[in-house]
């Protein structure tokens, strides 16, 4: 879940939601369909890989081979199936296989994801901040209007301030380094400022 959520940009309420058969392998990308998966105002979009590396992509690819081949699932099962509970080896009940049902709520995935942050030594992150990484992460690969148009729409947003007002803030450090750049540059050429946007 955790690659899926940084390779999607997906909210966790709408990767519990998810079947099979919305994640396109050959095109590597997700068809988040408002009618069937629990999208942010019901809205119906495609999200495209985010260029997380190949290691993360596999785990996803991986996971979903061996629901499909290990587990028989089809198209019409979930992406993130819960967990079968039943009478275990030391006669309690434990976790003895998946489910076809999908999970039922999105806070058993942010106790998971918390989890495992906490398990790596790291502070308990929520899932939320793998987009908040992702608009940090644009920086890195965008560099026209339209590339960052198109790293807005694969986070679900129609309008690409909606990515900069929502996860665009700067680090208080990273601020005052901004700053004292701009105090030693100097203001930019009016004409190369307009090139730069058009």
């Amino acid at each position: 879940m955790i690659a899926f959520l940084f390779l999607s940009g997906s909210r966790e309420g709408a990767a519990i939601t998810l079947r099979l058969g919305h994640v396109d392998l050959v095109n590597s990308c997700v068809n988040f369909d408002g009618r069937s998966v629990d999208t942010k105002f019901g809205k119906s979009f495609t999200t495209a890989f985010y260029p997380m590396g190949r290691e993360c992509e596999q785990v996803v690819r991986d996971w979903i081979a061996e629901l499909r081949f290990q587990h028989h699932f089809s198209d019409s099962d979930p992406l993130f199936p819960k967990t079968r509970v039943g009478l275990g080896s030391s006669r309690r009940f434990s976790a003895v296989g998946i489910d076809r049902s999908p999970w039922k709520s999105p806070s058993s995935a942010a106790k998971i994801f918390k989890q495992a942050f906490v398990d790596a030594g790291l502070p308990p992150f929520s899932p939320h901040r793998v987009r908040d990484t992702l608009a940090e992460l644009a920086k890195d690969h965008c560099r026209t209007p339209e590339d960052y148009k198109a790293w807005s729409q694969n986070m679900g947003h129609d309008d690409v301030l909606t990515t900069f007002r929502s996860y665009g803030s700067v680090a208080p450090g990273r601020q005052v380094d901004l700053m004292a750049r701009f105090r030693k540059r100097g203001p930019l050429d009016s004409v190369d400022d307009f090139d730069v946007i058009e």
